[in-house]
This record gives C-alpha cells, sequence and structure tokens, in this order.
C-alpha cells in the first residue's frame, strides 16, 4: 500500500457517511482513489461478498477511475449495474421485502441507531447492493446507483423520484421498441397481433418487439440527462422513452373477452419500421410468476374471440 492510499484511508476512518460532502478529494494516484473508494465500503459496512464490490470492480474497473469526470462515470457506473443486474437480479413489479435493509443483523442495528436522515443514506439501495434482495423495481433499480454515485464516488447534484418528469413518468406508457431490460429473462411484456390471421401468427412477437407497458417509471437525472440503468441508456427528456402514451377505453373491454382493460393509444415518438396499432389489452398476469408485470397486447383488431383470449394469455413475457 502506497503512503498516499494510508493517508486517505486514516483521513476517511475519522469520517462517518453523513460527514462525506460532494466533492472527490484530491488524489495523487489511481491506487490511491481506488483505496479511498474501499475504504468507503469499508464505512458504511458491506461485507466482503456484497454485490457492490463486484459492480465497481467491472466491466469498467471503477476502482481506476480516478481520472474520469462525472459524465463519464455516471456512464460507466450505470453499465456495470446493469452487467451485474443481467445475471443477477430480477425486475418485478412491488418492492421485495428487505429492498432497504442490510444484509447482516449487526449492521441492521447499526442503521438503527442512527438519525433519520443517516438512516435513509444507508438504506436506499442496500438490500441490491448488500445482496440482501435479488428482485427490484425499477426505483429500487435506480436508487442503487444514486447510492453509489453519490455515497461511494462523490457525484453531486444527481437526481432520483423528485416527482417531475426530470426523474419520473407517472402515465401509463409503452416505451420504445428494442429495450433491453437489465432482467436478462425478460423479453418484454408487450405483443403485436395482426389485423388477421391465427394468433399463433402474430405480426411481432414481444421477444422480437421488446417494448414494455408501465404505469409509472423511476430513473435519475444528472445535469439535464436521464439515466435509466434498468435499460442501460440515457435521455434528453423523459418523453424519449416513450413510444406511447395509454388511456383507458372500458367501452371496449366486452369486444376482448377475459381481458382485464382496453386502453387507447397515443404516438409520442414514432418508430420506423413498426406502426404503432389503436388498442392495447391487458392479457393478465404473466403465467406462473404472479410477481412479474402483466402482459399486454397491442392490436387494430376490434375485436378478439374468447378462445384465442385464452390462448394468448398463456403467452410468457420470460425466458
Amino acid at each position: 500500500m502506497t503512503k498516499e492510499s494510508k493517508k486517505v484511508i486514516k483521513a476517511v476512518g475519522k469520517l462517518t457517511p453523513t460527514d462525506w460532502k460532494a466533492a472527490t478529494p484530491a488524489l495523487v494516484s489511481a491506487a490511491a482513489y481506488g483505496d479511498h473508494l474501499r475504504a468507503k465500503l469499508e464505512a458504511f459496512r458491506f461485507r466482503p461478498t456484497a454485490p457492490i464490490r463486484a459492480i465497481i470492480g467491472g466491466p469498467t474497473d471503477l476502482y481506476l477511475s480516478s481520472a474520469m469526470g462525472n459524465t463519464a462515470l455516471l456512464s460507466a457506473l450505470m453499465a456495470n449495474i446493469y452487467a451485474y443486474g443481467r445475471t443477477h437480479w430480477k425486475w418485478v413489479r412491488a418492492s421485495p421485502k428487505g429492498a432497504l435493509e442490510a444484509f447482516e443483523d449487526a449492521v441492521k442495528v447499526h442503521v438503527a441507531s442512527l438519525d433519520f436522515p443517516a438512516q435513509q443514506r444507508w438504506k436506499n439501495g442496500r438490500g441490491l447492493l448488500d445482496g440482501t434482495v435479488t428482485s427490484a423495481v425499477c426505483g429500487s433499480f435506480n436508487a442503487a446507483m444514486k447510492f453509489m454515485a453519490h455515497e461511494i464516488f462523490d457525484i453531486p447534484g444527481l437526481k432520483g423520484a423528485d416527482g417531475t418528469d426530470a426523474t419520473q413518468i407517472s402515465a401509463s406508457f409503452i416505451t420504445l421498441p428494442g429495450s433491453q431490460p437489465i432482467d436478462a429473462d425478460w423479453n418484454g411484456n408487450v405483443w403485436v397481433l395482426g389485423p388477421a390471421g391465427a394468433v399463433g401468427a402474430a405480426s411481432r412477437s414481444n421477444e422480437a418487439l421488446r417494448a414494455l407497458r408501465f404505469t409509472g417509471h423511476f430513473f435519475l437525472n444528472h445535469a439535464g440527462t436521464i439515466y435509466d440503468v434498468t435499460g442501460n441508456r440515457t435521455w434528453a427528456k423523459s418523453t424519449d422513452l416513450i413510444w406511447c402514451t395509454l388511456l383507458r377505453n372500458d367501452a371496449k373491454t366486452a369486444s376482448f373477452p377475459g381481458a382485464r382493460g382496453v386502453l387507447n393509444t397515443t404516438l409520442v415518438t414514432a418508430v420506423a419500421g413498426t406502426p404503432l396499432p389503436k388498442y392495447c389489452v391487458d392479457l393478465g398476469e404473466e403465467p406462473g410468476d404472479d410477481q412479474r408485470f402483466s402482459n399486454w397486447l397491442l392490436t387494430d383488431r376490434e375485436n378478439v374471440t374468447a378462445g384465442d383470449m385464452q390462448t394468448m394469455a398463456t403467452w410468457s413475457s420470460c425466458a
């Protein structure tokens, strides 16, 4: 260990996480910077096998990121979290128990002893980063990134879930096709059914379309750029994520027997080669896994038979 590294660890050891300000200290070498990050992980009491340590390590080794500017660092951090998630995490529609908890009981006791603002800093994103949980909602994935960016890498000004369209979408909508979720087993929960023919010959399957239907979505914003770790993408504005918005059309529900609802689509961002159908039909729960999002059908058809609806209700969005 270098002399500079020892000085950094000694200095950090005198602090608690709530003492840190959003400005990385001037460090003289990449090795010292790596020791600085490890000291922060120790101060937050992340166990040796916590996922956060693997995330920092790759694919881009962020222990050696002392020369990176904030924009490059955020992009690399987002890509690292996304890569880890693709092989370890599951995207679900409700936050699981333990999403805000540390892995070890002793750390839970320590967190409980802190004042409320400090508890919030220790808990946001903790479940995923400590390995307490392996499934999460979009807000938890992005909270994990926010924790790492601010508390470990000292990046200031990162906003999340602040009630504005800079950090969230409140409407019911479908993302642009071609999405690759952080959950590698999830193909997307939207099919497109053509104007005629058997339902088994849908013009575009969910795996080909790879679009995601949500009611609400959370992401991060730094200096006017959106960072969404659930898809490893950056955007200029929230509407850039949206293919179409959705509005309930209760009068059409009877035309799709067994549907939990029918919605009209309104185009927001055109997609070349993929025209937007007029209806979005709720097919019901993901077969065999009620933790995941329900499945949806886009179509211009004015009605579908009960038998075809039953067939489509068995389709799975997961690999």
